[in-house]
């Protein structure tokens, strides 16, 4: 047994630190000399004063650290969490920092850091207004340059710029900002297994001609939406909230299923008619809302007909090569290893974070001889007839689809990349994305049944 002060020498824990121990009940000694009133440790209690100052190392306070054997694993795991949670936040304000800095060596112009508050009656911890003081000769570079910090660090602009002078020389730049996160690792998916509540206002086909803040904010004589910057341009009711491609609907919803993983959501919709147009106001939610907490887009359509459509209607077909041309290159088989936009855009040494290869749908395919081939779609194996080949195209013969190829040879390994036509092309006619796959080395030249 070891006296107070021997044991504060071996325990490396002050006489007054184990006293206070004593008193709260997170480390009493084994025993107290009823004569002298000494306190008395084991040599075994040597390991709980180790722990408790590793413990208090993790910032456990006194009150978790007397909990801990109780509780052991989910103290952890809280712990482990908030440090997490304090490392996120410590690196974001390193970027933040870093790229105001980027900006100001750039620019050099007189303006203040941006600057988070609160924004009032606002109970979304996430939401603020981000203002910036600048020199009101600057005023317009000013304003780049808080958008490119806000998109530089994570932030959803969710309101109208505001510009208010604060004296002769000086304006005030605010713009209300949501802070995202970098990426959560699950989507936060809406039950989309709804009743159908017919609406018959909305049976029809109807345009994108715009996006906005508020409702209050759209002008229907303002239309500047691109087509090739959305995910859809048209949005289609088909009768009885009949489902094609992402979409489906019941009254006051649209429901949307898309992307790998699936992401699943139940958003709203109003009707308006104005100026003897009939207006569709959809709340969406996109990529961003299911990954990174963002706030839904307010869509603009307006309807361009009450046509009652069908799936086939829609869709959009390819014309099929019939002739077959040999293609010896591509002979044999090839696994998949990423998706990409465009060919040239591939980079083998980069990880692509926005689609991970364990979620890829298109797994692999096998060319064979007269235009016989193989592919595993999902796990689904399609082969001739509902597949074929011919010199730079692979099709479908059922979907009617026609997807071109190339082989490319970069850093001595070689690459083959396939147009993918899914939903996105044949309803939406947005341009492919490419498959990227490699052979598989001890590939040879497949033989069909």
């Amino acid at each position: 047994m070891y006296r107070i002060g021997e044991f504060s020498k071996i325990s490396n824990l002050s006489v007054k630190t184990l006293r206070y121990y004593d008193e709260i009940g997170l480390l009493k000694p084994a025993e107290t000399d009823h004569f002298t009133g000494y306190r008395l440790y084991s040599a075994s209690q040597l390991g709980d004063a180790i722990k408790i100052q590793a413990l208090k190392e993790f910032d456990f306070s006194l009150d978790e650290i007397r909990c801990f054997y109780q509780d052991t694993d989910s103290l952890l795991e809280q712990k482990e969490q908030l440090l997490k949670k304090q490392l996120w936040e410590l690196k974001a304000r390193l970027h933040k920092l870093e790229s105001f800095r980027k900006i100001w060596n750039e620019e050099g112009i007189v303006m203040n850091p941006v600057v988070m508050t609160k924004q009032e009656n606002c109970d979304e911890e996430r939401d603020f207004v981000a203002g910036m003081v600048c020199n009101i000769t600057e005023q317009e570079q000013a304003r780049k340059l808080l958008l490119r910090y806000l998109a530089e660090n994570n932030y959803q602009i969710i309101g109208k710029l505001t510009e208010n002078p604060l004296s002769e020389k000086e304006v005030r730049l605010k713009l209300p900002v949501r802070e995202l996160y970098d990426e959560l690792p699950e989507p936060v998916n809406d039950d989309i297994c709804v009743p159908f509540v017919n609406d018959s206002r909305v049976i029809g086909k109807w345009e994108l001609v715009d996006t906005c803040y508020e409702k209050e904010d759209f002008n229907p004589a303002h239309s500047i939406i691109d087509e090739t910057d959305r995910d859809f341009h048209f949005l289609y009711f088909l009768p009885k909230g009949e489902r094609y491609w992402c979409f489906g609907w019941t009254k006051g919803y649209v429901l949307s299923e898309f992307g790998v993983p699936t992401m699943r959501g139940l958003n709203p919709y109003e009707i308006t008619e104005l100026n003897g147009e009939t207006y569709m106001f959809l709340c969406f939610k996109d990529k961003d809302c299911f990954f990174r907490g963002a706030k839904p887009i307010l869509m603009v359509f307006r309807q361009i007909d009450r046509h009652a459509y069908t799936k086939e209607e829609i869709r959009f077909r390819d014309k099929l090569v019939e002739e077959f041309l040999p293609d010896n290159e591509i002979l044999g088989k090839w696994k998949v290893c990423d998706f990409v936009k465009t060919v040239e855009s591939f980079q083998p040494d980069i990880y692509n974070a926005r689609f991970p290869k364990e979620y890829l749908f298109f797994k692999e395919v096998t060319f064979a001889d007269d235009g016989k081939c193989e592919v595993n779609y999902g796990g689904k194996i399609l082969k001739n007839p509902e597949v074929n080949w011919t010199k730079g195209v692979l099709q479908e013969v059922g979907s009617c689809l026609s997807q071109r190829y190339e082989r490319k040879v970069i850093a001595q390994t070689e690459y083959l990349f396939i147009e993918f036509k899914s939903g996105d092309y044949f309803y939406n006619h947005k341009k492919p994305y490419w498959y990227v796959f490699t052979r598989v080395a001890e590939s040879t030249v497949p033989l069909f049944e």
